[in-house]
């Protein structure tokens, strides 16, 4: 009994190991984002990346956390949209961008054109233009890897707290 305790305890001292040095990474992932926003905003002349410059427009959010399984797993949403191609993009790659698709009313007989549906989801680096700074791509990598690191960090802190729950039931 007394040799299955020294493992839980082990283990829990390998696992707060691990807790610490994800914490230094998750540290450094939110500095180095900050930093790199803010030599985006030096080197840009014209726009200044902050909140005052975001388009406050409503759309879904790009990244989800799910709680299913009791273990948080971040889901990014922006990774199907790329990769699915209607059938009508597979069957042919020629479009006529000039038409609309209408419709007429019977009743009132007016002619209503559609236009294009946006995405429901859009990646946050394009509402400050196409062609955005390589700092600000840099900075945004560097926030995505904090927030996946955030939500292993919270899935080790549940497994500790499992693991103390544990060895206090033993002793």
């Amino acid at each position: 009994m007394n040799n299955e305790s020294d493992i839980k305890v082990e283990e829990l001292l390998n696992l707060l190991n691990e807790y610490q040095q994800l914490t230094n990474t998750y540290r450094s992932s939110f500095i180095n984002g900050f930093l790199h926003l803010s030599r985006a905003n030096f080197q840009s002349e014209k726009i200044k990346f902050g909140k005052d410059t975001l388009d406050l427009r409503n759309y879904k959010a790009c990244k989800n956390v799910d709680t299913s399984d009791g273990v948080l797993k971040l889901v990014d949403n922006l990774i199907p949209i790329e990769s699915i191609k209607t059938d009508k993009e597979k069957k042919s790659t020629i479009k006529n961008r000039k038409t609309k698709k209408s419709i007429i009313d019977e009743k009132t007989t007016e002619k209503i054109t559609e236009e294009p549906t946006e995405l429901e989801f859009r990646d946050p680096i394009l509402q400050f233009g196409a062609l955005t700074p390589k700092e600000l791509k840099l900075s945004q990598k560097d926030f995505n890897e904090g927030l996946q690191l955030s939500v292993r960090l919270i899935n080790l802190r549940n497994k500790i707290n499992k693991l103390i729950d544990e060895i206090e039931s033993m002793s």
